[in-house]
């Protein structure tokens, strides 16, 4: 996979989180990342930033809107995060594209992410990326999300820590169904134990 790439986000916001047990967890976020149209924001599209590992220098992921208000995405790519390879994003392959087309599978509540779901789900080899419904170029239908209804769902992560691989989710609401769409990250957690997996929505 790719290493993350340094931010330029609209908005960053440090979660330090809790540790509990093994678990860090986030508590209620509530971030909104709405669609903004050509001319505002980064690069012309509404995004947020998000820092889940403490004393880093920067944000870990970007969420929010690619070039079009039907193709949110979750990126730690290295020139819009800033964790240089610590943390990646858990996507359908984009196989021999390379482009950062895989698609972010809709992952619901109780799912274990651990080894087994980054194998199913290896991310991009290029474009440490997820989209959740369409790929950059308009031309076929990636992940497992919706442009229709209002999805709550979770996306997984794998972090390469100083002490081994651990893993973590995301949790996210996705509403296109208003003008502007936004996509709310609720909350987060990941299991600071190396190579322990943690369910979807456990935090603690």
């Amino acid at each position: 996979m790719s290493k993350p790439r340094s931010s330029v986000a609209l908005a960053s916001v440090l979660a330090a989180g809790a540790a509990q047990g093994a678990i860090v967890y986030s508590g209620p976020l509530n971030i909104v990342s709405t669609y903004s149209g050509a001319g505002a924001g980064y690069d012309g599209y509404g995004r947020k930033a998000i820092n889940i590992i403490n004393n880093d220098d920067g944000p870990d992921f970007v969420f929010g809107y690619d070039t079009a208000s039907d193709k949110p995405y979750v990126d730690a790519r290295s020139s819009i995060g800033a964790t240089n390879g610590l943390v990646y994003v858990l996507a359908n392959s984009d196989g021999a594209n390379g482009n950062g087309n895989g698609g972010l599978p809709a992952t619901p509540v109780g799912t274990t992410i651990d080894s087994t779901y980054a194998a199913r789900y290896p991310g991009n080899g290029n474009d440490n990326e997820g989209l959740m419904y369409e790929n950059d170029g308009n031309t076929a239908i990636v992940g497992g999300w919706t442009n229709n209804a209002i999805i709550d769902a979770y996306v997984g992560i794998e972090l390469n820590l100083q002490s081994g691989t651990s893993y973590g989710w995301l949790h996210f609401k996705d509403n296109p169904l208003t003008t502007p769409g936004s996509l709310l990250l609720e909350d987060w957690a990941y299991e600071s134990t190396p190579g322990i997996g943690i369910q979807t929505g456990e935090t603690g």
